[in-house]
């Protein structure tokens, strides 16, 4: 049904099941109000062209907890090197049912997925590269990126989608 990997899954990242998953890589970061990407080191501006802003998820954790309010949040980011591929299902959570499309896609991939911040969609965490969505699939809603240079960063949310 949903054939979006041209490839099979590489063998740069073990398949990610949990947020666990994610923490041993150094590619954390922290977001303020205004959307804008905080190191987690100095608590300074950062970008995502800038690797050496990163940091670890204790670092983000940390720093989080020390700047709150001016840090709001915590994100990671997803270089091509990696081997990530994201999946956004934007406004496919209503009442906390998934639509027919999405759910699919969550039995389909069987990855670590999480509720986005604005609580009416999922992201999806998938090992591979992925084809470009095809029409049918962008018209119900659904993004597949693996690759911004030199990165692209996702706000995370924490709140794992449980099947239900």
């Amino acid at each position: 049904m949903f054939d979006l990997f041209a490839q099979e899954t590489t063998t740069k990242v073990p398949v990610i099941q949990t947020l666990e998953d994610l923490k041993p890589y150094p590619r954390w970061i922290c977001y303020n109000r205004a959307g804008k990407l905080v190191s987690p080191m100095t608590g300074q501006e950062a970008t995502t062209s800038h690797p050496l802003c990163w940091g670890t998820y204790a670092q983000a954790a940390r720093r989080l907890k020390l700047d709150r309010p001016y840090v709001t949040g915590l994100g990671f980011m997803v270089t091509r090197d990696l081997g990530i591929t994201v999946i956004t299902l934007e406004h496919c959570l209503f009442e906390g049912q998934l639509t027919e499309v999405a759910h699919q896609l969550v039995e389909t991939y069987d990855s670590y997925t999480e509720i986005i911040a604005n609580g009416t969609g999922l992201r999806i965490w998938v090992q591979g590269e992925p084809l470009a969505p095809r029409e049918e699939e962008r018209k119900k809603g659904m993004r597949a990126s693996s690759m911004h240079l030199p990165a692209t960063w996702y706000a995370m949310s924490a709140e794992t989608w449980e099947v239900r």
